[in-house]
């Protein structure tokens, strides 16, 4: 099961994102909540979108970085964390505080994305 959802790695992480904002847009309503106020699906799309990037580059790496692979993956996620700082850490903080739900919105996303680049780079570096 996990080498089907790994051949097409970006195509995994949509559905899988996908089905988490549902899930996620579902459960702010139940509360009363909108989407917009938390920037839940900005979130989520900046996280799928730099994401596929870095699968994408991790993909293409030339057999003589490889041993790259690493590194590339620790930018990434340095990359998505300054995203995180520069877009929405000021828009959270504008009350002060950064509610759970708030973090939530970041983060559940951002988790999912890192779960899945995670396995498919053990993958390639079981491969290896």
């Amino acid at each position: 099961m996990l080498k089907i959802l790994l051949r097409r790695p970006i195509l995994t992480l949509f559905v899988t994102l996908s089905l988490a904002l549902v899930a996620h847009a579902s459960y702010l309503q139940g509360q009363g909540l909108d989407l917009s106020t938390f920037r839940t699906w900005q979130a989520y799309l900046i996280n799928f979108s730099l994401a596929s990037i870095i699968i994408f580059i991790l993909g293409r790496l030339p057999e003589r970085m490889q041993g790259n692979q690493g590194f590339v993956f620790m930018i990434g996620s340095a990359i998505k964390f300054l995203f995180f700082f520069i877009f929405f850490y000021p828009f959270f903080k504008e009350d002060g505080e950064i509610q759970n739900i708030e973090f939530a919105s970041f983060f559940l996303p951002y988790s999912i994305s890192l779960s899945i680049k995670t396995l498919l780079l053990l993958v390639k570096l079981n491969r290896a």
